[in-house]
């Protein structure tokens, strides 16, 4: 990479940790989110699931939607 690449880079990377740049949230049972990922940012933090819940613990899915390009 050329250096003003690596500084363009550190420089999104300043701004992503800019907790007035972030949301954080919380999803409830059953409660589903859908992102843009041409629109937006996104990541997980660590999640650890309780084996010892009823339902067996969490269900996570992925899958792409796609809109038809014109």
């Amino acid at each position: 990479m050329t250096s003003a690449q690596t500084e363009a880079l550190d420089l999104l990377d300043a701004l992503l940790d800019k907790r007035e740049m972030q949301t954080h949230g919380r999803l409830e049972p059953g409660e589903m989110i859908f992102i843009d990922n041409r629109s937006i940012v996104h990541g997980r933090t660590a999640f650890e699931d309780d084996e010892a819940s009823a339902d067996g613990g969490r269900l996570m899915l992925r899958t792409w939607i796609g809109l038809p390009r014109s």
